[in-house]
């Protein structure tokens, strides 16, 4: 979070997934896809709970500029005046696929 730029970047993993149709440089291996969104101009921001683990389903309502994160360890709402994806880029997770 910045709050001078009333910025709230997130990052985030997609659970077991790598895109549809990756350049052939991603078959090498990797195994985790990451992406992220940076929402600035932020007016409203709630956070309950936090978790370093959180499984959690991510809604972007273009209507209203409106951000929520929903999952057990998580509740993540925000509005803001631009939304902008992030990535996705790829890496190779050493953390077993069980855990996961």
């Amino acid at each position: 979070m910045d709050r001078e730029a009333a910025t709230v970047i997130i990052s985030f993993d997609l659970v077991n997934e790598l895109p549809d149709n990756p350049p052939p440089k991603w078959v090498k291996g990797y195994n985790r896809c990451r992406c992220g969104i940076n929402c600035s101009g932020v007016n409203y921001l709630k956070i309950d709970g936090m978790s370093t683990d959180m499984l959690a389903k991510i809604e972007i309502h273009t209507d209203n500029n409106e951000v929520i994160i929903k999952g057990t360890a998580i509740l993540l709402n925000l509005k803001c005046s631009h939304i902008q994806l992030m990535g996705p880029s790829v890496y190779i997770s050493c953390i077993s696929s069980d855990l996961i």
